[in-house]
């Protein structure tokens, strides 16, 4: 099967699921393609140094663009948009570009830019796209005649819940229901807000996320403290999140949780990322008298979280709907987490509860809810055989669902069914 698998930008850290998936189709002997708009600029989101050798001439950019303004954008596209229509051969398919019904992608001038950058039509078996939002752009270059094959679209998180994503999409996803093939939401949840958008259920499939299990080795927390460098002594409990500093990653609610257990609870928690919320977050830490308790370590690489998991007794997820509407899918860090061992703290919140049964898999709060989330750290702390015995079960929980191997076969499979 000749496959292309479509991502906004690629490689960045907080997507490695598309890696992961990438590189185990690659590895199952499949025909692989990475098809991105652009290539990430920036050296905190880039995540260059993780790709093998075997896939680096495998990805197609379809824009060459800088990190620039929307202005500076457009009118770069525009100059491209004059000379390719003197010069270019497809000529045909740059004026097709600009029609209305492509909306906002052709008056940004994104759609003409792109068929101008293309030579020949791209053809491919099956052209595997993340996010809504990605499926709806490969429909309308297939659509041009620029990109060729059956679309399935893997719809994850934002784009069903933002409020003003789904306004703006609202005509695009009817189309995109109708004219392709198969849409494939992480969880039951996102499958049944597709059917509440008008999509036909003999379209939708599940198909989660998951983890290459090689590269997590269990550790279960019972005897991880004695590991821990930078703690006060063996009683603290060492948790961990790595996320970006979104709102709807509830950062805020783990802080003020653990400002609620200063006195019962011996803990250091360190925070890896980066984002919009990092000054507010590192300003309520401070007034809330936490700062030799919470450490903030910026963003790093996929091989540093592994090893923050493999020295840490809690991952800390506190996940909530944000006042834009936006959710989460299910974040892969937590199925990381519950590979290698480190007790996940979540909430009730999006497709999670699909993965972690509470009290089984791991520890569920209530969303905004820091006083539930305290008391879920606190029973953690004075009970290390709840831990061994979360991480056991959650490292079972994993192998039953999230084995990146068995998803790509089941994957794989799907989409033969419809060749």
């Amino acid at each position: 099967m000749k496959l292309a698998v479509f991502v906004n930008q690629f490689p960045i850290l907080s997507q490695t699921f598309v890696l992961n998936q990438v590189e185990e189709l690659i590895a199952q002997g499949v025909d692989v393609t990475v098809i991105a708009l652009s290539d990430p600029q920036s050296s905190i989101s880039s995540a260059k140094a993780v790709i093998k050798s075997d896939l680096q001439g495998r990805i197609v950019y379809l824009l060459n663009e800088q990190k620039r303004s929307a202005l500076h954008k457009f009118l770069r596209r525009s100059l491209k948009l004059i000379t390719s229509l003197i010069f270019s051969r497809n000529k045909k398919l740059i004026l097709s570009a600009l029609n209305f019904k492509y909306g906002h992608h052709a008056k940004s001038l994104l759609l003409p830019t792109i068929v101008s950058n293309v030579d020949k039509p791209l053809t491919f078996d099956f052209i595997v796209c993340h996010f809504g939002t990605g499926g709806v752009l490969i429909n309308e270059l297939r659509d041009i005649g620029i990109i060729n094959g059956k679309i399935a679209t893997i719809f994850h998180g934002f784009e069903l819940s933002v409020h003003k994503t789904l306004l703006q999409q609202k005509e695009n996803y009817l189309r995109l229901f109708k004219q392709t093939e198969l849409m494939l939401p992480i969880s039951d949840l996102w499958k049944n807000k597709l059917q509440l958008l008008g999509c036909p259920e003999n379209k939708i499939s599940v198909h989660r996320m998951g983890v290459d299990l090689s590269h997590f080795i269990f550790n279960s927390s019972k005897g991880k403290r004695e590991n821990i460098e930078n703690v006060e002594n063996k009683s603290t409990l060492a948790i961990f999140t790595v996320a970006r500093f979104a709102e709807k990653k509830g950062l805020e609610f783990a802080i003020k949780a653990l400002a609620l257990l200063t006195n019962e609870v011996k803990f250091h928690y360190t925070i890896a990322g980066f984002g919009e919320l990092l000054q507010p977050l590192q300003k309520l830490v401070t007034e809330l008298e936490l700062d030799d308790r919470i450490s903030f370590i910026g963003p790093i690489s996929s091989v540093q979280v592994k090893e923050q998991m493999l020295t840490h007794d809690v991952f800390l997820q506190p996940s909530i709907v944000a006042r834009n509407g936006d959710m989460e899918g299910v974040p892969v860090a937590i199925m990381e987490a519950m590979a290698m061992g480190t007790v996940v703290v979540s909430t009730f919140h999006s497709g999670i509860p699909e993965l972690i049964t509470d009290n089984e898999h791991g520890l569920l709060a209530k969303e905004n809810d820091a006083v539930d989330l305290a008391n879920k750290i606190k029973m953690l702390y004075k009970n290390e055989t709840l831990q061994t015995k979360l991480a056991m079960q959650a490292r079972n929980r994993i192998e039953e669902v999230a084995d990146i191997r068995q998803l790509n076969k089941q994957l794989l499979s799907l989409l033969a069914e419809h060749l």
